[in-house]
């Protein structure tokens, strides 16, 4: 059997998430303090609450992880006093700032001359249960195809994805 295709992860394999999604939450609740002030302070505790509730109404966003952020962000910033057209604006920006400060990240040193050096001999793409995006981070030229759960409803490590 010859390999022909090579696929990888991105969260913890090309870089160390823990971080970044420490620091991507830091911004997203620094934001909401400004923009958002009736919601800033809100436990943390309180979004978990929250983010449970969506999930049994919405089961379906399980493994669509930007879609139930967005969703819990919405909820919690109606549920804090905004009307529902201002909760769903707000929402949609807190979770653009949340998105852009998670792709503000470190890629480990070796990784792109690996790419480079696989990216010769064989197709590479990406499978991902996460929300990071290659394009965003200027590796798209390295991949034939990045597949995300959120976009197909199915996590890793459901075969399906996999096949797909």
């Amino acid at each position: 059997m010859t390999i022909k295709l090579i696929t990888f992860d991105l969260d913890d394999t090309l870089w160390d998430t823990a971080p970044v999604i420490v620091s991507a939450e830091a911004t997203l609740r620094q934001w909401l303090t400004e923009h958002a002030p009736n919601l800033g302070g809100v436990p943390v505790e309180h979004l978990w609450t929250i983010r449970e509730r969506v999930l049994l109404a919405q089961p379906n966003l399980k493994h669509r992880i930007s879609a139930l952020r967005r969703q819990v962000l919405f909820h919690a910033l109606e549920e804090a006093g905004y009307d529902h057209a201002q909760a769903n604006q707000l929402a949609d920006q807190s979770f653009e700032v949340f998105l852009h400060a998670r792709h503000q990240l470190e890629i480990f040193p070796e990784v792109q001359p690996t790419l480079e050096a696989l990216a010769n001999h064989f197709a590479l793409g990406v499978v991902t249960n996460g929300n990071a995006d290659v394009r965003r981070l200027g590796l798209a030229d390295y991949f034939k195809f990045a597949l995300c759960a959120e976009d197909i409803g199915i996590a890793k490590p459901d075969a399906r994805l996999f096949h797909e």
